[in-house]
């Protein structure tokens, strides 16, 4: 990791594993925490950037699964888009911009409804042809 150094990483993997992620607003605290963002003006160490969102990733889906699956992701998938757009690779922008997309408009609580502000991805007719349909 080139933003973090490890006691840093390992404490962000003992929050994840002690926190509760029942909503998504929840998830985008811890991961505001820990994720490296991005600069507005000009590009500024993206690979890093990238490579960071990537590693700190993997390493909460290693640390727990369930818990991976359940907290929000979206924003972390929107900046690895940029990052990947100023690393101009094109596939990568395309790829995590659908992730974000699905993980943000899909977003419900646990009782089934829908998440006030999480809907409003599905009807961007810019990103409908990069959502991923999966059929039976």
């Amino acid at each position: 990791m080139y933003f973090f150094q490890e006691p840093l990483a390992a404490y962000a993997l003992e929050l994840f594993r002690t926190t509760d992620f029942t909503g998504a607003a929840r998830g985008d605290w811890f991961l505001s925490l820990f994720a490296p963002g991005n600069t507005i003006f000009f590009a500024e160490r993206p690979f890093e950037r990238f490579s960071d969102y990537e590693e700190l990733l993997w390493r909460l889906r290693e640390a727990d699964a369930v818990k991976y699956r359940q907290i929000h992701k979206g924003i972390p998938f929107y900046f690895m888009s940029w990052l990947a757009f100023d690393r101009a690779i094109m596939k990568r922008p395309c790829f995590t911009l659908m992730l974000a997309s699905q993980k943000t408009s899909g977003k419900t609580q646990r009782d089934g409804r829908k998440i006030r502000g999480h809907d409003s991805c599905s009807s961007i007719k810019g990103i409908r042809p990069l959502r991923v349909q999966f059929s039976p």
